[in-house]
């Protein structure tokens, strides 16, 4: 019921300020694969980490299609990570933040993270495993003084 309350007010907002209802992200989210693959590898994201990390093993972009029936709060692409041969599993999908704002910058979009053992199958490392942090997906998290908190019960 509250999320049928919070997509009404987005809606109405939309009208009221004369945003195309159709697109939420900001004028500063990539719009293509392509910027958001460059926006991923730029030093300028770097620095908004909280942290830099080293990857392990090649990433390459697949997607930012949506298939699923509902209206997404964030836009998430896929890609691939590529591990070096000797381990395995070899290929991990990751779903990355596209955008930073959500609900019409009533809130923010913050990756979510996850990490996955991986084993090296090399002969001399005897199944050694490590753990590869990855990008598992993006949730929209309401701002504080959001005007549209008092539809949600805490």
């Amino acid at each position: 019921m509250a999320l049928l309350v919070l997509f009404g007010v987005v809606l109405l907002l939309g009208a009221t300020m004369g945003v195309d209802g159709a697109r939420l992200a900001s004028k500063q989210d990539p719009k293509t694969i392509e910027e958001l693959w460059e926006a991923e590898n730029s030093m300028d994201l770097a620095v908004n980490e909280q942290s830099r990390r080293e990857e392990f093993g090649r990433l390459s972009a697949e997607s930012c299609e949506d298939d699923s029936k509902g209206i997404p709060l964030c836009r998430e692409c896929s890609f691939l990570r590529e591990l070096p041969a000797d381990y395995s599993p070899r290929y991990l999908l990751e779903r990355k933040c596209q955008g930073q704002d959500c609900l019409m910058h009533e809130g923010k979009c913050l990756q979510q993270y996850m990490s996955v053992e991986v084993r090296n199958i090399a002969p001399d490392r005897k199944g050694e495993t490590i753990l590869v942090r990855i990008a598992a997906g993006c949730r929209c998290l309401l701002n504080e003084n959001s005007i549209l908190k008092d539809y949600f019960i805490r």
